[in-house]
């Protein structure tokens, strides 16, 4: 899911590149919200959802590091 979704927005990215650093901005924006579904700004609330659902995970693959 990651990956494919990671790629999707990095393709949007290069699609939509901008002629100004404004632009490139805004641009990832919209290219976030429509590959992630949400925000940008809101991207460490789901993260952390996330990792916390994975830490028992997690911490055993850091363990074998």
């Amino acid at each position: 899911y990651g990956s494919v979704k990671y790629a999707s927005w990095m393709k949007a990215l290069l699609h939509n590149l901008g002629s100004t650093y404004a632009e490139q901005v805004a641009n990832n924006a919209v290219a976030f919200r429509a590959v992630f579904g949400f925000d940008y700004d809101k991207l460490g609330l789901y993260a952390a959802a996330y990792l916390a659902a994975r830490s028992d995970q997690l911490r055993a693959a850091w363990a074998n590091r």
